[in-house]
């Protein structure tokens, strides 16, 4: 089995890339430099390393495994905009559809946030 399910579902882990992701946040949506500092905020609560995942992080999800409410959403990653010219873009990741889209995104618009953090 690839996904395992935390007991309080809140968590999932992959067992293929060794990531484990949280659900969506119940805050609900923060600008980039919000989703930053709200990563980092948990990550202390925790004691736990979490953070905003790149886009490539994103790309190996399969959806299905995911609660309803992420099928949906669109994302923060902590992937920047290649293009120099776009510096405040951001790559943000839609999962509508079952399937990851990458796209780029003004930093200071309000989308959700999923943390990750390894396994280690």
């Amino acid at each position: 089995m690839r996904y395992e399910i935390s007991i309080d579902g809140l968590e999932v882990k992959d067992h293929q890339t060794g990531l484990i992701w949280r659900a969506t946040e119940e805050q609900g949506k923060f600008t980039f430099d919000e989703a930053q500092a709200h990563a980092e905020k948990v990550a202390n609560q925790t004691g736990l390393p979490w953070r905003v995942p790149t886009a490539d992080e994103f790309k190996t999800l399969l959806i299905n495994e995911f609660p309803n409410d992420m099928k949906s959403t669109d994302f923060w990653s902590s992937t920047p905009f290649s293009d120099t010219d776009f510096e405040d873009f951001v790559m943000s990741i839609s999962l509508h559809y079952g399937l990851v889209h990458k796209y780029s995104l003004y930093r200071h618009l309000p989308l959700a946030v999923c943390l990750v953090r390894t396994t280690n």
